[in-house]
Formats: structure tokens, C-alpha cells, sequence
């Protein structure tokens, strides 16, 4: 048992998601493109789960022992070079191995809830990676045995739900994207467009943790309705704002 079998086994079982399938896709692609496609799907887990650097070199780790496993279908020659595609036979046969015989995998898989999210933290720490300047998981000591802070609790979300709040998302996306900046401040206005964003996708893929819409959607909010006081993007960004703390206790 180690660090980085545990890193392993948390972003094999996130294979198991749609969301996975969804953003890595099984068409042909080159090797170079695959791995960059993983390492930023894995590297968004990270970064969701409030870590800011310092993982760079351990996911890289994982996705290159992750093409070489029959979760990937390799071909090329000397003048194509090597192409991969993901492979949902063997996808989906490395999550089962993981979640069955895998020690940390099954264990993982077993507890369920939050023990991803304990795991992660701690395995963060033991590796040296740095938490987001945002974030206060630093100073909350993690122990599987006592459970993880509120801010850490797991959603899911029905069909409806999503609709509820990818709705007013869109309303105010809609109104912001015409904008040519936020305050004349450079780069605020895609900051936040950006987060708003990966709130979005993290709706639509109907499960999250509550710090990484923390972290993507209310902060963007938020930001909305401190700079533009009356207006109609802080009035729809304010609507969204109590939404989320009516249904989720944050905002």
C-alpha cells in the first residue's frame, strides 16, 4: 500500500464514469494527444479536489502506465507514427480489476461516499502536493476513520435537478459572454466565464463534490454580483446564488 497505488487506483475507478468516456472518447488519436487528454481529465480531479500543483509529475506517472494497459489499443508505423484509442472492452474490464481484486481499488470501491476524497487529501499531503491558496483542506485534519469536512460531501443529482440549475446558468453565460470585459479588469471576464463553465459541466455530468462547485461556480457568481451591483447579470447571478444555498447550504 503506497501514495501513489492509491493515486492509482482513484483515477482508475474514475473510468468507470461516464464523464471519463465522455471527455477522453474511443476514436484514433495519436499517442501525444491521448496522453495530454488524459493527464488534464486527471489533472481537473485534482485541481477540483483543491489542489493547486505539485501533481504534475505523479499523474504523468499514472497515465503512462495507463497506455499500456488493455484499456488502450495501440497501432502505427514509422511513418503514421503511433496512434492509441481507448477500448471499452478493456476500459471497462482494468475498472472491474480495480474494483474486485485491487487492494486499494476494491477498498476504495467497497466504502464509497467519500473515501475517494479522504484518500486523495491525504495522499496529496504524503506526495507534497500544494493546495489552492482558497482552500482550507490544509488545515482540517483527514481521517478516513471520522469522515470528511461538509465542504467535501458528494451530490448527485437527478435529471431534473440538473435542469434546475443548468437553466440559470445558461441565462447567465447568455448575458455575460457579450460583455468585453468585467471592471476593465484584463482576463477577468474569461476567468470567470471559465468557471461558470466547469460549474456547468460538473451539473451535467450529475455528480460532484460540494468544495469543486465551490471552487468553479460560486466563486464566479459571486464575483458576478460584487462588480456589477444592480445589473441584470448580478440580479440572475444573485438568483442562482440562493438556489445553491437553498438546495447545498453554500453560497
Amino acid at each position: 500500500m503506497s501514495a501513489h497505488n492509491n493515486l492509482r487506483a482513484i483515477l482508475v475507478l474514475r473510468m468507470g464514469w461516464d464523464i471519463f468516456s465522455n471527455n477522453i472518447g474511443y476514436d484514433w488519436k495519436s499517442l501525444e494527444k491521448a496522453r495530454i487528454d488524459l493527464i488534464n481529465d486527471f489533472s481537473h480531479v485534482l485541481l477540483e479536489s483543491g489542489f493547486e500543483k505539485g501533481f504534475e509529475s505523479d499523474v504523468e506517472q499514472v497515465v503512462d502506465w495507463l497506455l499500456s494497459t488493455q484499456a488502450f489499443e495501440t497501432k502505427g508505423n514509422n511513418y503514421t507514427g503511433t496512434w492509441c484509442r481507448l477500448v471499452n472492452s478493456g476500459q471497462q474490464g482494468l475498472v472491474a480489476h480495480f474494483r474486485n481484486v485491487d487492494e486499494e481499488g476494491s477498498l476504495l470501491f467497497q466504502l464509497g461516499g467519500n473515501a475517494d476524497l479522504v484518500a486523495l487529501q491525504n495522499v496529496g499531503r504524503e506526495l507534497g502536493w500544494v493546495f489552492d491558496a482558497d482552500s482550507d483542506a490544509n488545515n482540517e485534519p483527514l481521517n478516513a476513520a471520522v469522515g470528511v469536512p461538509a465542504s467535501d460531501r458528494i451530490v448527485s443529482l437527478l435529471h431534473n435537478q440538473q435542469q434546475e440549475i443548468e437553466s440559470p446558468i445558461e441565462e447567465v453565460l447568455e448575458l455575460l459572454e457579450p460583455e468585453n470585459s468585467i471592471s476593465g479588469e484584463d482576463g477577468l471576464r474569461e476567468l470567470v466565464i471559465g468557471r461558470l463553465k466547469a460549474g456547468r459541466e460538473l451539473i451535467r455530468a450529475g455528480i460532484f463534490s460540494i468544495r469543486s462547485l465551490e471552487l468553479t461556480l460560486v466563486v464566479g457568481l459571486k464575483m458576478l454580483v460584487e462588480r456589477y451591483g444592480g445589473a441584470a447579470i448580478a440580479l440572475a447571478a444573485s438568483k442562482l446564488l440562493d438556489l445553491l444555498l437553498k438546495q447545498y447550504g453554500i453560497g
